[in-house]
């Protein structure tokens, strides 16, 4: 698909729906911040949950989804929801409590880069792990990579 067909398709620029997606994801903490002032975490998440439910079944409805209907798809979802979204939730409201929105969501950038940063550190390679979390295009190097570096010296 050509880049054109591709800006046509998205109804406009590429730069402003990925601002509009970061200014929405960014202002979520600052509304988790406003929400624990009044609600206490626990509350704040289970109300969220059940607003994006609500939304769900009616997406679910109107576009007649099957849903799974065996137990052990239930259960592993379940266990996905919790570890996934309502555990983190809870803590992001808890964490809320004590600190800003503005380092909660700076913490959140950081934490799927800091085992990069770590295993870097630890194994004494230093080549650049931060530069690795900090652009996402770079990426971490594959295990036969750094072999092969390791190789090399």
């Amino acid at each position: 698909m050509s880049e054109g067909s591709q800006r046509a398709r998205a109804g406009g620029s590429y730069s402003v729906l990925l601002g509009l997606l970061a200014l929405m994801w960014g202002s979520s903490y600052l509304f988790i911040k406003i929400g624990v002032e009044t609600l206490p975490p626990l509350s704040l998440v289970s109300l969220r949950l059940l607003v994006g439910l609500a939304i769900l079944v009616v997406a679910v409805v109107v576009t007649r989804t099957p849903l799974p209907r065996d137990r052990r798809t239930l259960g592993h979802l379940a266990i996905l929801g919790a570890v996934n979204i309502a555990i983190p939730f809870w803590l992001i409201g808890w964490a809320e409590q004590h600190i800003s929105s503005g380092l909660t969501g700076i913490l959140q950038r950081v934490t799927p880069s800091a085992p990069v940063i770590v295993e870097r550190s630890a194994h004494g390679t230093g080549d650049g792990g931060a530069a690795a979390s900090i652009n996402p295009r770079r990426g971490a190097p594959s295990p036969r990579h750094r072999a092969a570096r390791r190789r090399r010296r």
